[in-house]
């Protein structure tokens, strides 16, 4: 109960913020969200969980899962070294939780963790560290492991189309490193494939897309799938802000500030500043925006009669 709380609470802010805050298109986007939101994320039975890619990389990092058997009557550091499971071994393993169990560690301590199927046929024991409750373990501070029904949930996004709020996208390399590039904002992406992800928070996601009319694929972090709403809508933006001009729009896309652009179109474009500073010279009044960190640019933008009468920009420097 108190979770489906939470999430009222979030959708309510989200629609409320919307009068507000010029980047925030549909409320399809909280319906969205809504719908992928898991209204518990303890480690009870039925819980299905799967391994991150990035995490099954290392053949010389044991992870914390185990295959169940009988174990020493108290359990020392060796055992973890010697049981724990490649981390590269586990890329196709998905468990099913059956169980808590609170095994003992030195100085009276308890180890938790959850009891598992596997599919491949085997039952197995995951280490759950630093958890606050050993009963009914928290997923929430779980590095290599995500949650099978939420993943589900959010690939639901596939085959649509979404637009980015930034324009920032990645790319990857010859070596499949990801890196960052400048893509179009508001531009029609169509989503191929969601890729869990290592994050601050269990359920971090790489969205790849196409954009329309290229063949090529490219990616974007989602922090947390709760938070989609912050870089994505699902709803057309042109359809809430008709009244732009085709020339306004592209460079609104572009996420670059344009001399004589209005600035209701420069909000929409770089969001609202983080200082403004008000100045009067030969009885006109003007405005300079500053922008401290957009895509490790920073922006000096004045502003005279409404319109964007010059502006600089440099790298961020965080001095």
């Amino acid at each position: 109960m108190k979770a489906i709380k939470i999430i009222t609470l979030l959708l309510v802010s989200v629609v409320a913020g919307a009068q507000n805050d010029p980047t925030l298109v549909c409320e399809n986007d909280a319906s969205f969200i809504s719908s992928c939101i898991m209204e518990s994320r303890v480690f009870k039975p039925g819980v299905k969980v799967g391994f991150l890619d990035e995490c099954t990389n290392d053949s010389y990092n044991k992870s914390k899962l185990f295959l169940y058997e009988s174990v020493p009557q108290t359990i020392t550091k060796e055992y973890f070294e010697d049981n724990g499971i490649p981390q590269n071994q586990l890329k196709d393993l998905t468990l099913t939780v059956t169980g808590i169990e609170n095994l003992q560690y030195r100085d009276n301590r308890n180890l938790t963790f959850f009891i598992a199927d596997g599919s491949d046929g085997k039952k197995y024991r995951y280490y759950l560290v630093g958890v606050s409750d050993t009963v009914n373990p928290s997923s929430t501070d779980i590095n290599c492991i995500y949650l099978v029904e939420e993943h589900e949930k959010f690939s639901k996004i596939i085959g649509q189309t979404i637009y980015g709020k930034n324009n920032l996208w990645s790319d990857k390399t010859e070596s499949g490193e990801l890196k960052t590039i400048w893509g179009k904002k508001y531009y029609p992406l169509q989503v191929t494939g969601i890729i869990p992800a290592r994050g601050l928070f269990l359920g971090a996601y790489f969205i790849r897309f196409k954009p329309k009319g290229s063949d090529n694929e490219y990616y974007k972090f989602c922090e947390n799938s709760e938070f989609f709403y912050t870089i994505f809508t699902l709803c057309d933006p042109r359809d809430s802000f008709r009244n732009i001009k085709d020339k306004d729009w592209e460079a609104l896309q572009k996420g670059e500030p344009e001399t004589g652009m209005k600035k209701d179109i420069l909000e929409l474009t770089l969001g609202k500043p983080d200082y403004v500073s008000t100045y009067k010279t030969n009885n006109d009044e003007q405005e300079v925006w500053l922008y401290r960190n957009l895509g490790g640019k920073s922006y000096q933008i004045v502003i005279k009669k409404d319109k964007v009468e010059s502006f600089s920009s440099g790298e961020f420097n965080r001095r």
